[in-house]
């Protein structure tokens, strides 16, 4: 009984985190550094989530040359970590999860691809809007708070699916710069 009342309250704690993270967005404290490694990071990270990868494979390939650039690590790795774990739940315990990052024309690219069922035409006009959700838990914040956390760095969030094939999500955002237009309001 006090296992479960434990695993609850944290249940409710992680809510209501979304929701203040939904109502009270903070700014991003953006620094220099390297996407592949907060990409290594995440992908250990979701790699020792057990009951999520049951039978798949997670695969990541780093840009070949990377330069540094500006964001807000803590923030993009929870929009990695979303990406992640929606694509992984889509998956259901069997597939492939892949993550790319590379750098071209001045921005910082991640794309997340599954091998999943697929999103639904009619709900990809959708996702991004907050407490939309197609699963039976969850607030539907998550992409919304994702999609939040991207334009802060003057980013964007873009998906293309294709049915009982993949799905995958960009994410893209200045490389240089960012830091001294926000730091001055911009």
């Amino acid at each position: 009984m006090l296992s479960l009342l434990r695993k609850e309250t944290l249940r409710l704690k992680e809510k209501l985190s979304e929701f203040l993270a939904y109502a009270r967005p903070s700014k991003p404290n953006l620094t220099s550094g390297l996407v592949a490694e907060l990409l290594q990071e995440t992908v250990t990270q979701l790699q020792q989530d057990s009951e999520l990868t049951k039978e798949m494979k997670i695969t990541y390939e780093p840009a070949a040359e990377e330069e540094p650039c500006y964001f807000d690590r803590a923030k993009m790795k929870e929009v990695i970590l979303n990406l992640g774990i929606n694509s992984l739940q889509a998956l259901d315990g069997k597939g492939t999860l892949r993550l790319i990052s590379f750098q071209s024309h001045g921005r910082q690219w991640i794309q997340i691809t599954d091998n999943g069922p697929g999103i639904p035409a009619e709900n990809l006009d959708h996702i991004f809007k907050p407490f939309f959700t197609s699963k039976r838990e969850g607030t539907g914040l998550g992409l919304a708070i994702a999609l939040g956390i991207v334009e802060e760095h003057g980013g964007e969030i873009r998906v293309s699916s294709v049915p009982d094939r993949e799905t995958t999500f960009t994410v893209s955002w200045p490389m240089a710069g960012t830091a001294e237009s926000m730091e001055h309001g911009a």
